[in-house]
């Protein structure tokens, strides 16, 4: 594929180092293997920013049946929960905490404080890992 001129919305290097253990599902040189898996993520990025159909991915990104079935296996893996995990374990690390938290013991604590967060927190997918908008 061509190079193409980089969309606000790509996964930066630092990003690609903490994602991309969690996203390689077979070899990165596997046969089948068409489109970097770099690139399939900076176009899931971009949908998930942009708020579009499948259909509208440019298409100087990898073909959008392509993206979406991609994405289907790593949703299936459970990719997103270990990227989650992994930010996760960082941040706590961080903020010197040990231990789990409540939330992954199983118990759901609600209150106006978190979906407050929750809903500060946008474009969960492709949003740089340490900051919320």
């Amino acid at each position: 594929m061509d190079t193409r001129k980089p969309y606000p919305t790509d996964v930066s290097d630092e990003e690609w180092g903490c994602v991309a253990p969690n996203l390689t599902l077979i070899d990165e040189h596997a046969p089948q293997r068409h489109h970097e898996l770099r690139e399939l993520f900076n176009a899931l990025r971009w949908l998930v920013c942009a708020g579009a159909p499948w259909r509208l991915l440019p298409t100087n990104f990898p073909p959008w049946p392509v993206v979406y079935q991609q994405t289907q296996r790593w949703l299936h893996a459970g990719c997103f929960e270990a990227i989650v995990n992994d930010l996760r374990s960082i941040l706590r690390a961080a903020q010197l905490r040990v231990g789990q938290p409540l939330s992954s013991l199983g118990t759901r604590l609600r209150t106006p404080a978190a979906d407050t967060r929750r809903d500060s927190l946008r474009c969960v997918v492709g949003a740089s890992f340490l900051t919320t908008v």
